[in-house]
């Protein structure tokens, strides 16, 4: 649901593409008395690749044509993502005003640092220079990105690195991004069925998150819609991932009216 408590009707959602970046400058770890500044250190030359795709003073994506291909919202669009409620509760928070939240999350792609591991992180100290290092990174694509050209697109970045072998790319998720036109016709009757199920509906143009609803759209060529049912605080995979009672029944209602209300012409 969206942060007010009132059920939302999604008509597309972020395509996600995730890659495992790996750099080996050495078997094992060396003696950083021995040879720190004669030998190269897998964290910074890692620190160095990121450097390329990701600029830490913005958190953006360092490659411009990154960017080309994203479609500004509609007035329609920007008509919904008015009427949304103004987040509250945001850790670190980077976004300006509601609008620039809502934008960032369905309107604009995203390059994102999912976790980082070199050398030694235990108790005490280990004098040493790290021989590998490791980042994991996903990407989150929004209408008209495809998971291939943005491979193309890392790929020709870190071409020199790749070429020279000094890095290692997995790419291990490819979803596409999903968007239905404004101008669906059944938008207003799937908004107009959860009102009756619920007393308000909310449209959301394009979830956040990632599902393989590309699957329906471009292959089997019905447009795909997203009724999430779950309370906005349900802590997606966390150990405490929850539904209330409320939304269960909820949800019962909307998927009960829904039945009804498209089956009538």
């Amino acid at each position: 649901m969206s942060q007010s408590g009132d059920h939302v009707l999604r008509l597309g959602n972020r395509g996600v593409l995730s890659f495992r970046l790996g750099v080996r400058t050495n078997e094992s770890a060396l003696h950083s008395g021995n040879f720190g500044n004669v030998s190269k250190n897998a964290a910074v030359e890692l620190m160095r690749v990121l450097n390329k795709l990701i600029n830490p003073l913005t958190g953006q994506c360092r490659i411009k044509e990154f960017y080309k291909e994203v479609v500004e919202p509609s007035s329609q669009e920007r008509e919904w993502l008015s009427s949304l409620p103004s987040p509250y509760n945001i850790p670190a928070p980077i976004y300006k005003d509601k609008f620039d939240y809502y934008y960032r999350l369905m309107f604009q792609p995203s390059m994102t640092i999912n976790g980082l591991s070199s050398g030694y992180e235990g108790d005490g100290v280990k004098t040493i220079i790290p021989g590998k290092a490791t980042a994991i990174i996903d990407c989150r694509l929004v209408a008209n990105q495809t998971c291939d050209e943005v491979i193309k697109l890392i790929n020709n970045t870190l071409k020199a690195e790749l070429n020279e072998e000094q890095i290692q790319i997995k790419y291990l998720v490819k979803l596409d991004p999903v968007k239905i036109a404004a101008s669906n016709p059944l938008i207003p009757r799937l908004v107009s069925t959860i009102t009756e199920a619920t007393g308000k509906a909310l449209i959301e143009p394009v979830m956040p998150g990632s599902v393989p609803n590309y699957i329906w759209k471009d292959i089997i060529g019905i447009p795909p819609f997203t009724i999430p049912l779950a309370n906005y605080d349900q802590h997606n995979h966390a150990p405490n991932e929850n539904i209330t009672i409320d939304a269960f029944l909820d949800g019962i209602k909307i998927i009960t009216y829904l039945c009804r209300n498209l089956n009538s012409k």
